[in-house]
This record gives C-alpha cells, sequence and structure tokens, in this order.
C-alpha cells in the first residue's frame, strides 16, 4: 500500500487536473443556484462555508442535524454535500426539505448514492479519491464545482497553486488555524485533515471569534496559521501583534479571487499533512488504527 505521505503528495500534484476537469464539466449542468442553505458534514461542511461566500450569503451553511430543526427557515433551494452520498443525516435532511417542496441539489460522485436518489438534480463529481481515505482530491472537486456553480471564474488558479507549494510551513506540532470569510473553509480544513493523518490536537476559529478570547489560550510553541480572504491585500494586524508575542504566524493568501484562493489553501493544507505526516512517521492516516472508536462511529455516519 502506498505510505500516506507519498499518498497525500500524490493528491496534491492532482490538484490542477482536478480543478480544470471539474470545472469544465460542471459548467454543462443546468443546475442553477438562487438562495437557500448548504448542508454537509466534515469535509463537506468545509465545502458548504465556502458557498456561503461564492454567493454573497445567499446560501446559508448549516450542520445537517441543525438543518432537520429549522423549520423556520426561508429557502428556496438546498444543496446537499457528500462525496459518497451515504452520510445519513445529510440524506435525512435533503428528505426533509425535499417534502417541504424546496428544490434539492445534490453535490456528489455517485448518481446513485442514496443522496442522488433524493434530491431533484445531481451535480456530478469527477473525482471521488484515491487509494487512502483521506479526502483532498474529493474536497477540491467539491468547492471547484460549488464555484462554478455560482460562476466565480477558474482563471489565476495555477499562479495561487504554485504560491502554496512555495509556502511556508509550521514549525510547530500545535497549530491553531484562523480564517478570514472563505478562509474559515482553509482553516477548518487543515485541522480536519491533521485529525485525520496524526491525530493530533488542531484548532480553527473565525477570525473575529478568535481575536475576542481564544487568542489569549495559545500554548508557547503555537504555529498560528492566518487563512485570509481573497478580498485581503495585506497580512492581518493580528499577524504582526502575534509575531510580536514570539508566535510563528504564517500569513496565507494565495488570489485576489475566491476560488484561486480557496483551491491554494488546499493545495498548502496537502503540504502540511504530507510534511506532518513524514515527520511523525506516519505510513497509513492514523484514524485507522482508533478501530475501538472508528467502527461504531461510521456506523452512525454512513449508511
Amino acid at each position: 500500500m502506498i505510505e500516506l505521505s507519498e499518498y497525500l503528495l500524490k493528491e496534491l500534484q492532482r490538484i490542477p487536473h482536478i480543478v480544470s476537469r471539474q470545472y469544465s464539466e460542471t459548467r454543462k449542468t443546468d443546475a442553477k443556484l438562487t438562495q437557500g442553505i448548504a448542508i454537509g458534514s466534515g469535509d463537506s461542511f468545509a465545502a458548504a462555508n465556502t458557498l456561503f461566500y461564492l454567493t454573497k450569503g445567499s446560501f446559508i451553511p448549516l450542520d445537517p442535524l441543525d438543518a432537520l430543526v429549522s423549520d423556520n427557515i426561508s429557502a428556496k433551494q438546498l444543496v446537499a454535500l457528500s462525496v459518497k452520498g451515504k452520510t445519513i443525516k445529510v440524506v435525512e435532511a435533503t428528505a426533509t426539505f425535499k417534502k417541504k417542496g424546496v428544490e434539492t441539489i445534490a453535490v456528489t460522485a455517485f448518481d446513485n448514492s442514496p443522496l442522488a436518489k433524493t434530491t431533484d438534480k445531481v451535480v456530478k463529481l469527477t473525482y471521488s479519491g484515491g487509494e487512502l481515505p483521506i479526502g483532498v482530491g474529493n474536497y477540491t472537486a467539491m468547492i471547484t464545482a460549488l464555484a462554478a456553480l455560482t460562476r466565480h471564474t477558474i482563471e489565476g488558479f495555477h499562479q495561487a497553486y504554485r504560491k502554496a507549494l512555495a509556502h511556508s510551513l509550521p514549525e510547530s506540532d500545535l497549530i491553531v488555524a484562523v480564517g478570514e470569510q472563505e478562509g474559515y473553509a482553509n482553516a477548518m480544513f487543515i485541522c480536519l485533515k491533521l485529525y485525520e493523518t496524526t491525530c493530533s490536537p488542531c484548532r480553527y476559529y473565525r477570525l473575529e471569534q478568535f481575536l475576542h478570547a481564544p487568542i489569549y489560550s495559545l500554548p508557547e510553541n503555537t504555529a498560528v496559521i492566518v487563512f485570509q480572504s481573497s478580498r485581503s491585500t495585506q497580512p492581518h494586524d493580528i499577524v504582526q501583534v502575534l509575531e510580536q508575542a514570539g508566535y510563528q504566524v504564517i500569513s496565507a493568501c494565495f488570489s485576489e479571487k475566491p476560488l484561486p484562493n480557496l483551491v491554494g489553501g488546499t493545495a498548502y493544507v496537502a503540504r502540511i499533512a504530507a510534511f506532518m505526516a513524514e515527520k511523525h512517521g506516519y505510513t497509513k492516516p492514523c484514524f485507522l488504527a482508533k478501530r475501538d472508536i472508528l467502527e461504531p462511529s461510521t456506523s452512525m455516519i454512513y449508511k
């Protein structure tokens, strides 16, 4: 079996092809987004958060359990995100909204999945994953599909990708990720990948919320990664404040356009995950060894 760091670097190399292919294929679909909510779990919830920024607030990201009790929310559409289309609560929430007369759109790699069979329309992902269960390529496909559906440009993603390949890596194993606007999805995604690959602690926050109290909880050896919005042309003031306090702070903005910025962030996350896996000698994802948790929790999550 391919080793973890090698696999992550292989996924990293696939990103440009995945973006180009997914964008081209999604633009051919007849699905049009207007207003509503986006749901997903894990990586898919991180992707759902991008839709809020890609639509300037027309789509609200919701945890599927919250969606199930959102009786008074006004939504014309529900976008349900799941690579394999088997996430139990995503399928349940989608079915609930469909019964209310809300148009439902699945973004999934499998058009015969339980989710796809529940929805009105399917936007198919062109990549569903590689040899190991660590989603990098499929997450890339998902955020690209959402950007294509919202008519955002693909222009500049190659430059953002190359910028991510040259970006400095964190020196500490203890990472706190802070996200500004669409950068919050990247902050969430880096922690999700570190949870899976090395089972290491990682925390993620929205920038404004981070400033209001969590900032005081940082241990001395923390590396803080600030994933900035594509609308930010200069590093945030907090970067200098934290550097002066003795922390390693990495400002991460890869493009002035939303999709390229997200793609660059995803590539950067893959690099960090590969680096950490090799550094700590993980040849396979750490979470696979936690079978006492993995097996029962998997049955709670997937059909």
